[in-house]
């Protein structure tokens, strides 16, 4: 069988989710003949995933802004030359990119996407862009792309219910590598973050901007720990919203029992110190940080948000809360917080859940078969 040519294509490369997704996307070849190759535009200043786009040997395009007419010159003629089959796009600005080159290029490629959810600005001034953005996505998808591979059937029903043809949707949940737990790290970072053994450790990691109902899981912390003194929060990550959340900690006098390790680089280890892990997002596709907490067999508190309980079923792998509801996520912590046989069991089931739905291995060879099957699309 003749190996299938996809070209990726993407505007900045930014860490985060869409990175590691490139990454695990590349090992497609393993499972079937198709081969992938990236392009990626690099705007100059901006901060991108140098390691990621190093291990996946990625075709650099830097330009000097957005409207560098001779970088997006480049790109179209980097896509009219590689004569892939399909050429595959994540994010508006590469939706936006290649769309335009149906227009002005000089080769007509089949157009294919992933997508990874609706955009929420992180800044007053990115809101206004917002209903830009989330309105482009979909009437791309209707008008020009062949084929979409959501990365959660939350993302798919918000597809269709903007019209996108749900016979070109084939969902593939996020996978994310099984490794092994550093069983020392436990004693090691309570240690440093001067935490006791006998506390309770409720620990979350994500970056600080209002979607993801940070200040809500501080507020909650605030009746928990008036019930159970051992209850101790961590909130690793940073972001807009640090200095708000440090105020509102000393406000409520929380100080002694809410730790702020900053930015890690190694939040699977972080999580070994953990009893309970808390996501109290607004919103969600499919969470990267659940599925970390899932693998490391944490007890996990979660907003029924997203695709959340795709991940995380209630009462089946974790207690499922309402997002924004106080009272509902300390009715949860304190459950968990008093009964170590709940926490043990729900952490081995979504620990079990982890290894047959939401590994690498499972999300490339699932992301494999999709890309073969567009083979019918050429024909």
């Amino acid at each position: 069988m003749q190996q299938l040519e996809i070209l990726s294509v993407h505007w900045g490369f930014s860490l985060g989710g869409v990175a590691k997704y490139s990454l695990l996307i590349d090992g497609v070849s393993q499972y079937q003949p198709v081969k992938i190759k990236t392009i990626c535009v690099l705007i100059e200043g901006r901060q991108y995933d140098e390691v990621v786009l190093d291990e996946i040997n990625a075709e650099i395009i830097c330009i000097k802004h957005a409207g560098d007419i001779a970088g997006i010159k480049k790109l179209f003629r980097y896509i009219d030359q590689s004569r892939s089959d399909f050429v595959m796009t994540h994010g508006f600005n590469a939706h936006f990119m290649v769309m335009l080159h149906r227009w002005f290029g000089n080769s007509r490629p089949q157009r294919i996407s992933s997508y990874h959810g609706e955009y929420h600005a992180t800044t007053p001034a990115r809101q206004l862009i917002e209903p830009v953005y989330n309105y482009f996505t979909p009437f791309y998808f209707r008008h020009f792309v062949s084929a979409i591979v959501p990365v959660a059937e939350h993302c798919a029903t918000h597809l269709i219910k903007h019209g996108v043809d749900k016979d070109i949707i084939q969902v593939v949940h996020n996978g994310i590598d099984d490794i092994s737990r550093d069983e020392q790290a436990r004693d090691l970072l309570r240690k440093e973050w001067g935490i006791a053994d006998n506390d309770i450790v409720v620990g979350t990691a994500s970056r600080m901007d209002p979607v993801k109902g940070l200040s809500y899981l501080v507020k909650a912390h605030a009746q928990v720990v008036a019930e159970n003194r051992q209850v101790k929060l961590v909130i690793l990550g940073v972001g807009e919203e640090e200095q708000m959340l440090k105020e509102l900690v000393s406000t409520m006098g929380l100080n002694d029992s809410v730790i702020f390790p900053g930015l890690r680089n190694d939040v699977p280890r972080c999580l070994e110190a953990f009893d309970i892990f808390a996501l109290p997002s607004l919103a969600e596709y499919h969470s990267i940080g659940l599925l970390e907490a899932m693998r490391a067999a944490k007890a996990i508190v979660s907003t029924d948000v997203g695709g959340n309980t795709e991940s995380v079923r209630d009462e089946k792998e974790g207690l499922v809360v309402n997002s924004r509801q106080v009272q509902q996520l300390t009715g949860a912590l304190l459950r968990m917080a008093s009964d170590p046989s709940l926490r043990a069991r729900l952490g081995a089931a979504a620990q079990q859940r982890f290894k047959e739905n939401f590994t690498s291995d499972v999300m490339v060879k699932r992301t494999a078969d999709w890309l073969n099957s567009l083979r019918k699309l050429l024909s």
